[in-house]
């Protein structure tokens, strides 16, 4: 008894199973994620570094500290930014970056921290998030496509503004494989039912000087890349973790609602129906 309530055990079985765990992810244009809004916070003294496939904040850099192991003993960086970049990369491999005397290079570091010379400057890692990258499009009519390449498509369907649109987004696909391609042009072909599809290797615009260009090609799909960084998993308990509380002489009609049995008699437990 603990705060005037009584509990007392009723073994069930055959009951429904458990909703299944959810989890959510979530992913956020970079620049918005808690690890940029925590570097950027006043008086915060951390350094960010934003290089796909990670996005790491690494604490404010300490002298006299090194660790004991190293991440990948061949490879040595000029500059500060390649080794966070690479550093990132490498995951739960690379906990630092480090600096020893001057003139020498930045290399990559892992294991227990220990004492090192004055000179030597550690920058450790705080945390890091995965990025991905995901494209956006929008329609532009004061843009003209400049041609990289070309593709027919062609399709069985009678309806060709449907068709249309099955086919350029096929396009659209190859535009997001070609890192040169920044938009696409989406045309219908010589028959009513087949689209010319091209890729522009280049945007410019239609106007020149104080006249308009009407000749060139209007409508241009514009490709906008976006990189996103990935918010920490959150599982949602509720959907499979509840208490209910009810009346005891309720409990046994519950108990038949949710088809389960009882391992005991009902008088042995001291429920009444």
């Amino acid at each position: 008894v603990s705060l005037g309530l009584r509990y007392r055990i009723v073994p069930i079985e055959h009951c429904p199973p458990p909703s299944p765990k959810v989890r959510y992810i979530t992913w956020l244009p970079w620049k918005q994620h808690p690890i940029v809004a925590e570097a950027a916070r006043p008086g915060s003294r951390r350094i960010l570094s934003a290089s796909p496939p990670a996005l790491c904040s690494y604490f404010a850099p300490r002298r006299g500290r090194d660790l004991v192991g190293s991440a990948v003993p061949s490879l040595s960086f000029e500059t500060q930014e390649e080794a966070l970049r690479h550093c990132g990369r490498l995951g739960a491999e690379c906990a630092a970056i480090v600096k020893g005397e001057s003139g020498y290079r930045w290399k990559l570091r892992r294991g227990a921290s220990r004492f090192a010379s004055p000179a030597t400057t550690m920058l450790m890692k705080d945390q890091c998030a995965a990025m991905r990258r995901q494209f956006a499009w929008n329609i532009s009519n004061h843009l003209a496509c400049i041609p990289g390449s070309a593709a027919y498509h062609s399709s069985s369907s009678n309806n060709s503004s449907s068709s249309a649109v099955a086919d350029c987004s096929v396009c659209q696909r190859r535009c997001e494989e070609d890192p040169r391609c920044e938009g696409v042009k989406c045309q219908t072909g010589e028959d009513a039912f087949s689209l010319r599809c091209v890729l522009c290797n280049g945007l410019e615009s239609r106007w020149s000087g104080s006249s308009y260009n009407t000749t060139a090609q209007s409508n241009v799909l514009v490709k906008h890349e976006i990189w996103e960084a990935i918010m920490p998993e959150w599982i949602d308990w509720h959907t499979f973790n509840q208490n209910f509380n009810v009346q005891p002489e309720e409990v046994l009609k519950i108990l038949d609602d949710l088809q389960c049995d009882l391992l005991e008699p009902e008088a042995e437990i001291g429920l009444k129906k």
